[in-house]
């Protein structure tokens, strides 16, 4: 898979049991549909909201899903500590950059 963030390739590594496309050069983190909620859980970390909240105001840079190609919405996952993630508008999945 190639990274949304920085474009190279992204490595699958395994943690918790869960498998991960991870960035050896951004240190970005690819999570199919359901990996996140796995890893979240397996940390003893839960969503602050029932659903995510849309940020439109975000500077960061705009990524396309590497999946479907569709441009990709900012969402706060959680908000202490803050968690924003890349979501796939089609809900393949999610992405969340090292530099969060």
């Amino acid at each position: 898979m190639i990274c949304p963030a920085c474009s190279k390739d992204m490595l699958v590594v395994e943690y918790r049991e869960i498998e991960l496309d991870y960035c050896p050069a951004c240190h970005g983190v690819w999570f199919d549909a359901g990996e996140l909620g796995l890893l979240l859980d397996a940390v003893k970390l839960k969503s602050t909201a029932p659903k995510a909240e849309e940020i439109t105001d975000s500077r960061e840079a705009k990524r396309h899903c590497p999946i479907c190609r569709r441009k990709m919405k900012k969402t706060a996952l959680l908000k202490d500590p803050l968690l924003i993630t890349d979501d796939c508008p089609g809900d393949m999945a999610c992405f969340l950059t090292g530099e969060r």
